[in-house]
């Protein structure tokens, strides 16, 4: 949102050894406080937790088993010029979304408040770029054999489509407590659909032993730079709007 200034952030851990961040931000002349939003990290152990009136923490187990391609690791190195790239490679296939000022929020906000219309997309959300971005850099050898993602809606939605689209086999597993609708949706994009797992961990499990049975690529919905370079072109088309620049061409 522009026009809204961070004020502080706090990392939180998980109960499952992942984590997030909560946010406070100043709209205007008031501020505003998120809670932690859960970054799902994968692991098959418990933990052990001490608390005081105040603060909580929790210690992973030394039997903790971290599931590959499924728990969050470093933060994917990406640069301007990888988004960039991720334009350049996606810009005739992924419609520019439009970026439209909100005088009514901008009025309650105390700022300038546009909003950026992803759900005008085909996939109904911005996911799209990432996963496009992530299968058209995949080597010949990496689309014969196929991808495989996990995810419960837009990034299984985007994935299937484009994996469809470009002639690749794709397989997209969701947790069995998916809505119908968006199992569906996914379903309709073409790419096949193994419904495993209670949740996002049982349904990473099925999805790793998918992947190395069949040797299939991951198409991680987050944790990988193409994903990341992808995503961050919506960023940039926001920035060329507000300052009339064209960051990508020039």
């Amino acid at each position: 949102m522009f026009g809204t200034r961070l004020l502080s952030s706090r990392r939180v851990v998980g109960r499952y050894g992942g984590y997030g961040y909560g946010f406070t931000a100043r709209l205007g002349s008031s501020s505003v406080t998120a809670p932690p939003r859960r970054m799902y990290s994968v692991t098959t152990a418990t933990t052990a937790t001490s608390a005081t009136t105040t603060t909580a923490t929790a210690t992973p187990t030394a039997t903790t088993k971290r599931i590959p391609g499924a728990t969050i690791g470093p933060v994917p190195n990406v640069t301007f010029k990888d988004i960039q790239d991720a334009y350049a490679r996606i810009r005739h296939t992924v419609a520019r979304s439009p970026l439209d000022r909100s005088p009514r929020l901008s009025q309650l906000a105390g700022c300038e408040l546009s909003l950026k219309k992803e759900h005008l997309s085909l996939t109904g959300s911005y996911k799209e770029r990432g996963a496009l971005n992530k299968l058209l850099t995949l080597t010949e050898e990496e689309r014969k054999k196929g991808v495989i993602c996990w995810s419960a809606g837009n990034h299984a939605q985007a994935v299937s489509y484009h994996s469809t689209r470009l002639g690749i086999d794709g397989v997209i597993v969701m947790p069995v407590t998916t809505p119908h609708v968006k199992v569906a949706a996914t379903r309709q994009f073409g790419a096949k659909v193994v419904l495993a797992g209670q949740s996002f961990g049982g349904a990473a499990e099925a999805e790793m032993e998918i992947a190395e049975r069949e040797g299939r690529t991951l198409v991680h919905a987050f944790n990988d730079p193409m994903i990341v370079a992808g995503q961050g072109v919506r960023i940039v088309f926001c920035l060329c709007v507000v300052l009339c620049v064209d960051l990508c061409d020039g």
